[in-house]
């Protein structure tokens, strides 16, 4: 199984993660998982017009930005809570709407 519903085939105008990169997070074989996960999500998010919105409550906006800065460009930080302890301001949960990047094949 390859996880994303690749037997339909087709992408989508929005693509909605509300745990599942958390999830994946905590495997032991996280770094290839993640990798895998942010190629799937890539090639079902339609290029032109969709979206790609992830909720994350073990991730900071800037490390989920990092992570998926090669294939998405961030359209909006969702507003969310926020709390400040010990003089550093933190959130709840992290809300970040990507738009996928379109991927230029070699010699085109």
């Amino acid at each position: 199984s390859s996880g994303i519903n690749a037997e339909y085939g087709q992408r989508h105008h929005v693509c909605v993660d509300k745990g599942t990169y958390d999830a994946i997070s905590l495997s032991s074989s996280s770094a290839t998982d993640r990798i895998a996960y942010k190629n799937q999500i890539h090639s079902r998010v339609n290029p032109e017009g969709g979206y790609f919105l992830l909720a994350s409550v073990n991730w900071t906006v800037e490390e989920l930005t990092n992570f998926y800065s090669d294939l998405f460009t961030v359209h909006q930080v969702l507003p969310c809570k926020q709390f400040t302890f010990g003089g550093v301001t933190g959130r709840d949960v992290s809300i970040v709407a990507f738009k996928p990047t379109v991927r230029q094949l070699a010699g085109s």
